[in-house]
Parts: structure tokens; C-alpha cells; sequence
């Protein structure tokens, strides 16, 4: 079964289409991936599966890299 952290990275990759291989905690949203708003969307089901949580793109927007996302998810299970 895949970690929270694998399942965030190949969410990441699919809504971008690229290789998950190539994605790591330090990977930046915008700058390395290009992420759009509409990428945003098909991460926000998975986070809000995961946590069972809303999820806002304002929220998700504001997160820079892989790893602050894998983060955020981390605190919305612990709440």
C-alpha cells in the first residue's frame, strides 16, 4: 500500500503529467511543475479522501513545494 506521502506525489505527477520519479519534497508547485489552478483540483479530491477534510485552492494555493503539502496534510490528520 502507498504511503500518504507516495499517494500526495503521484497525485502531483498525474495532474501534470509527469514522472512521480522525478518529484521529491523539495519539488516547487509552480516554478518546477508549472502547476495551474485547474492542477489544484484533481489534488484537492485526493487530499480531502485522505484526510476527510475540506480542502480550499486557497488553502492548497499557498503551499510552495511538495513537502509543504505533505505537511498540511500531516496537521489536517492530527487535528
Amino acid at each position: 500500500m502507498m504511503t500518504d506521502g507516495e499517494k500526495i506525489i503521484e497525485t502531483i505527477a498525474k495532474a501534470v503529467k509527469a514522472d512521480p520519479a522525478t518529484i521529491n519534497d523539495e519539488t516547487k508547485m509552480k516554478e518546477d511543475l508549472n502547476f495551474k489552478s485547474s492542477n489544484y483540483f484533481s489534488v484537492i479530491a485526493v487530499l480531502e479522501e485522505m484526510t476527510n477534510k475540506k480542502v480550499t485552492y486557497a488553502q492548497l494555493r499557498k503551499y510552495k513545494t511538495v513537502g509543504d503539502i505533505k505537511n498540511f496534510v500531516e496537521e489536517l490528520k492530527a487535528q
